[in-house]
């Protein structure tokens, strides 16, 4: 594609080793990135196929999986 990641997979893949993670920063990134675009957490879980509860506990600093 040639194009950037989306934040949440480059998230993923620094959790499984590709760099360091802050989750309270990525958790912080995640809110605020969600909010910019107007968008409700179940919106977001809507978009990239997760729970509402995921997005919720991402959000949180809880696991990024």
């Amino acid at each position: 594609t040639g194009g950037r990641l989306p934040f949440w997979r480059r998230a993923a893949i620094l959790e499984r080793g590709g760099g360091s993670l802050d989750r309270g920063k990525t958790g912080a990134l995640i809110a605020s990135a969600r909010r910019a675009q107007g968008l409700t957490q179940q919106a977001l879980a809507g978009r990239v196929h997760v729970t509402a509860k995921a997005v919720s506990k991402w959000e949180r600093g809880g696991s990024l999986r």
